[in-house]
């Protein structure tokens, strides 16, 4: 059953104030202003100065922090994470953790406990939050205000988040319970109050730049209801008479999926989208577990075009003590259908079949061409 909605406050990107915004949206209202957070900054520049100044205004340390800019506050109004969460001290008895602190370990692959979430990326913060029972993504940068993450995305949003290079901050504590439309006579230009019936879903494609290095946290068993849904699809295709052979348990288990997941609704897209976002992560991670590919000019080194089942060539270069292993993990993560478990990649000449993983590439020339094959049975 859906939430009554309810009025969310968000804040519009001015200049470079995404930390006043990210505050104020996590705190659903416009607590701060530039002026305060600069105000904190400017308290923290002050205590650092001192503590440098204990080892003489004429140490090279002081007069190269003096030279410095400041790390809490730069020209352009962005600030610093120490900056953000003591001001969020004044207001609401809240803690930020850093996502891999001890403290919320596991929360990145089950985050639908927590209140809210803040995000940084060199100059930009954001917040993620949770609301009335639904969570939304308040980045002062999206084009068309608030945006719902639902529970079961949240988990991929935040992977992904992670793994452009975002920094994660888990919000624990009180935050304020004031309602956001008791600020409704006080609003700035960017500032506004967006019904919860007006705010639609975020997708895979809000996330601008590329992912990379580690494998997605989205939950197995609803990867695998995306999978049974599209197999009871597929099965419900089939003629009136292929269907009475299917067994009673299987048509009551395509009914229970058809109940809760209808072709075409929004829940059937957004599971598609993590199923896509989890491969995607998958072949990241599979890149990132190889060595790094070295130089064309790096000694010891060799050229490995490899041509896939389709036609399709891949090529990557090699160190010549790199393994087969490393080839076979570079054919999967560039092509996913292409398992360990289910092809064999030959050499030409002469015909041979690269069945060793732990087999070192040195015994190849400096360029070698590797076609795919399926697996054959063992005999």
């Amino acid at each position: 059953m859906n939430s009554p909605p309810v009025l969310l406050y968000w804040e519009k990107q001015i200049s470079s104030l995404c930390g006043v915004h990210c505050l104020n949206t996590l705190l659903q209202g416009p607590y701060f202003t530039e002026i305060d957070l600069a105000q904190v900054a400017q308290s923290f520049d002050e205590k650092e100065k001192q503590l440098m100044m204990e080892s003489g205004m004429e140490s090279n340390d002081f007069l190269k922090y003096m030279a410095e800019e400041s790390g809490n506050v730069a020209d352009d109004g962005n600030y610093s994470i120490q900056v953000l969460s003591e001001a969020l001290k004044n207001i609401a008895d809240v803690t930020m953790f850093p996502i891999d602190h001890p403290q919320v370990a596991g929360v990145l692959s089950n985050p639908t406990n927590e209140k809210a979430f803040i995000c940084n990326l060199r100059e930009h913060w954001f917040t993620i939050l949770h609301v009335n029972g639904v969570w939304y993504n308040l980045n002062s940068l999206n084009k068309a205000g608030p945006e719902v993450i639902s529970e079961f995305y949240l988990s991929a949003f935040l992977n992904a988040l992670k793994l452009e290079g975002y920094s994660i901050f888990v919000v624990r504590g009180q935050l304020p319970s004031a309602p956001p439309d008791i600020f409704a006579d006080s609003l700035a230009d960017n500032q506004r109050l967006v019904s919860t019936a007006d705010v639609g879903r975020s997708g895979v494609a809000h996330l601008n730049s590329p992912v990379s290095s580690v494998v997605s946290s989205v939950r197995d068993d609803d990867l695998e209801a995306a999978i049974k849904a599209s197999l009871c699809d597929t099965q419900q295709q089939d003629t009136t008479q292929q269907r009475s052979n299917v067994s009673t348990s299987q048509s009551q288990n395509c009914s229970t999926v058809d109940a809760n997941i209808n072709n075409g609704s929004e829940e059937d897209q957004e599971l598609m989208q993590a199923i896509a976002l989890s491969k995607q992560l998958s072949s990241q991670s599979l890149l990132a577990s190889i060595p790094p590919e070295p130089d064309a000019n790096e000694p010891d080194t060799l050229l490995v075009q490899i041509r896939l089942r389709n036609g399709t060539k891949i090529q990557r270069r090699f160190r010549t003590s790199d393994t087969v292993k490393t080839v076979y993990t570079f054919v999967e993560a560039s092509a996913p259908d292409h398992t360990r478990s289910e092809i064999d990649l030959m050499a030409q000449f002469p015909s041979k079949c690269l069945d060793e993983d732990d087999m070192q590439l040195n015994q190849f020339p400096n360029q070698v061409v590797l076609f795919v094959r399926p697996k054959q049975s063992a005999t």
